[in-house]
């Protein structure tokens, strides 16, 4: 459906501990891929580079692909797509207390999207290095327990712990294996978004939501991740689907806006993550049509920093619901 056949993925989940008190920003997305880019730099990249826009290994080497994708050679195919989406992203935990107190448990999350997948034991050693070397600014110490595949037919299988000293390759899981590609149940649609939603438009972060400016860009980014890293193509009239998208109502809207921010080392400076949080309800004819997209995105995410874990929600169906006058 829609050529979403050739979408692959990998989820593994990685838990550490603590192995002091630590002082760490409330939102640990930047920090552990920060920590996981900075690790994987030095031990996977073959050139060392630090500016990788200009290395000219760039196309062969596993953290450029994995951190910062160069375009293809073929540039009249790109179909309007200037940088390729980043094909490995972290899941952290939930925004919580800046303290962490010995042995405290830090579980998230790794997604590996097509080609990417192949590198995932290079990530994870590099993952490895990071804790050791600590994380933040104050280099706290952790300590890896354990990673685990959380999909497909090897679900729940552990690819590494304490007791061994290397990781298991983990497998490419289609995505028709973790989502039904078919007609969803509802003309109604319930999202809550778990980590802040940035959608950016004319420079200006978006305050109010309506599923066209939610949509667009979802569609955007699994038809990006399709085209560079899976080797497929969205399967659709996008403009027309765009258009019926202006035709869904909103039902209720509880959403709230989440100052947050980030410190970039590369930028030297504070960069916005702020975005909304909540959840909403959304009723049209087009929700039952879209409903494997809306799936898939609540698994790859939706809008700025997606690499960071930003844009992350939960997708639910309620019975049709009366329009509004």
């Amino acid at each position: 459906m829609y050529g979403l056949e050739k979408l692959e993925i990998a989820q593994v989940s990685c838990l550490l501990r603590a192995k002091r008190s630590a002082e760490l920003p409330p939102y640990l997305g930047s920090t552990l891929r920060g920590a996981i880019i900075d690790a994987m730099r030095a031990t996977a990249c073959p050139m060392r580079c630090e500016k990788v826009d200009a290395c000219e290994g760039r196309a062969h080497c596993p953290y450029a692909y994995c951190f910062s994708p160069p375009p293809p050679p073929r540039q009249e195919n790109l179909r309007g797509f200037l940088d390729p989406p980043r094909p490995v992203f972290v899941i952290p935990p939930p925004i919580q207390a800046t303290a962490w107190e010995p042995a405290q448990p830090l579980p998230f999350d790794l997604i590996f999207v097509g080609r990417s997948i192949t590198y995932f034991q290079q990530v994870a050693a590099s993952l490895i290095f990071a804790v050791q070397h600590g994380l933040g600014k104050g280099r706290a110490p952790f300590d890896l327990l354990a990673v685990q595949n959380c999909l497909g037919e090897h679900k729940g299988v552990s690819l590494w712990n304490q007791n061994k000293d290397f990781f298991l390759p983990v497998q490419p899981t289609p995505i028709a294996d973790v989502f039904p590609l078919q007609i969803g149940p509802s003309d109604t649609v319930h999202i809550t978004f778990l980590s802040p939603l940035r959608l950016v438009e004319q420079n200006k972060l978006l305050m109010k939501l309506s599923f066209r400016s939610f949509f667009g860009p979802l569609l955007r980014r699994l038809s990006s991740l399709l085209y560079f890293h899976c080797d497929g193509e969205l399967q659709m009239d996008i403009r027309d689907t765009l258009s019926r998208a202006e035709s869904v109502q909103t039902l209720s809207s509880h959403l709230e806006y989440v100052p947050l921010e980030r410190w970039s080392s590369r930028q030297n400076q504070h960069v916005p993550m702020d975005g909304l949080m909540g959840s909403i309800l959304w009723k049209g004819d087009l929700i039952p049509h879209v409903w494997p997209l809306l799936q898939i995105g609540s698994l790859l995410h939706v809008g700025k920093g997606v690499s960071l874990g930003l844009g992350r929600y939960q997708i639910s169906s309620l019975p049709s619901l009366p329009s509004l006058p």
